[in-house]
């Protein structure tokens, strides 16, 4: 682990209150505004001048990045996305499109929300009835704010971006409680301070059936690579390669694994991932083939591998489905061994042997 590392802690945010400050409910997304803008009045690596309400000078020019908690890095992140090999634009955000993160110049990536965001209540969500966010046109909504993590920024901008968010998140929340609102309050916030972003496809993968996101990368890698296997690829030493920034072959640079992922009978889903897997008891993940891309079908979860279960997988689904659970098991396993290593005796089981579909239609028969 680099000597870089560092984690800060922040208190609890995700309680949702009334106007008179009483508790009646949680909204755990409270945390992502609430928590950066913690991190930036409290960590000792940055730091705010708290009468004016900016980021110190000698922090100001910082690149900062915000990602999902559910989200792991496949490469690293940068500021400069001029290489256009490594970059992907939608056809909408590249007229007059910028390459650097700069002041003024925040990026984001390419999330579904078209232009929601401009259907809540300005006027009460700002508090400025002059607000920017209400001077934003349609054609510039969808240009420059339908975006999601990554987010990446100065420290100068991302500062002001998470004052705004904090203040704004809850009256957004009060007026949509649901998924999506923190992201709503995003969008608000960089509008209302005029902080247009540059809104790029390549920083993540997360639906496999989704356009706007990073996947021409993984239906190319094959290709790109002169490898066969995408799970060889992702699972062996070439990936160490493909990963570091000396890489010239195009990578996502996170992956979202806010779904579900099936090929064959071979499953990842964060929510059935076993609460104890970083334990020294439990065993790490069972590996995929390294053929697995060159299956076309999946099992369903809960189901078991016989042909009638079988559901057709067309066009790049096996490819992106096997690179993202070969992917992420790769992950988790290096995670679980660095636990081991440091944190069991030498009893801790280090079995790659834990398979989720099985899992799960087990549970499924035990009910």
């Amino acid at each position: 682990m680099s000597e870089d590392f560092r984690i800060h802690f922040t208190p609890h945010f995700s309680a949702v209150k009334d106007e008179s400050g009483k508790v009646n409910g949680d909204y755990k997304f409270f945390n992502k505004p609430m928590g950066l803008k913690h991190w930036f009045e409290n960590s000792p690596n940055m730091g705010v001048d708290g009468n004016k309400g900016t980021v110190l000078p000698e922090h100001e020019d910082t690149i900062v990045a915000l990602l999902d908690p559910d989200q792991v890095l496949l490469k690293h992140i940068s500021g400069d996305m001029s290489d256009l090999k490594l970059t992907l634009v939608s056809n909408i955000a590249k007229d007059g499109r910028k390459f650097k993160v700069e002041h003024g110049t925040p990026f984001g990536q390419h999330y579904g929300l078209g232009v929601g965001w401009k259907k809540f209540n300005a006027d009460e969500i700002t508090g400025d009835p002059n607000s920017n966010a209400k001077k934003v046109g349609q054609h510039e909504a969808s240009k420059h704010y339908p975006v999601g993590p990554p987010y990446i920024g100065t420290a100068r901008d991302m500062y002001q971006i998470a004052r705004k968010w904090v203040e704004f998140v809850p009256k957004v929340h009060k007026e949509y409680p649901y998924l999506l609102a923190e992201m709503y309050a995003y969008c608000m916030a960089a509008a209302h301070l005029n902080l247009p972003h540059q809104v790029v496809d390549h920083l993540m993968i997360s639906n496999v059936n989704c356009g706007g996101e990073a996947w021409p990368f993984v239906d190319a890698l094959r290709q790109n690579t002169g490898q066969e296997n995408v799970c060889e690829t992702m699972m062996t030493g070439s990936v160490d390669y493909l990963n570091s920034p000396q890489s010239t072959i195009p990578l996502p640079t996170v992956i979202h694994f806010c779904q579900r992922y099936t090929i064959g009978d071979t499953f990842f889903g964060k929510r059935k991932s076993p609460h104890d897997f970083f334990t020294c008891e439990h065993p790490l993940l069972k590996e995929p083939a390294f053929d697995l891309d060159h299956l076309t079908f999946k099992i369903p979860t809960g189901k078991a591998l016989a042909d009638e279960n079988k559901e057709v997988l067309k066009g790049h689904q096996p490819v992106r489905e096997a690179f993202t659970i070969c992917s992420i098991t790769r992950i988790m396993n290096e995670a679980g061994e660095f636990f081991k290593s440091h944190g069991c005796k030498g009893d801790a089981n280090t079995e790659k042997s834990y398979d989720m579909h099985a899992s799960f239609l087990k549970k499924k028969k035990q009910q």
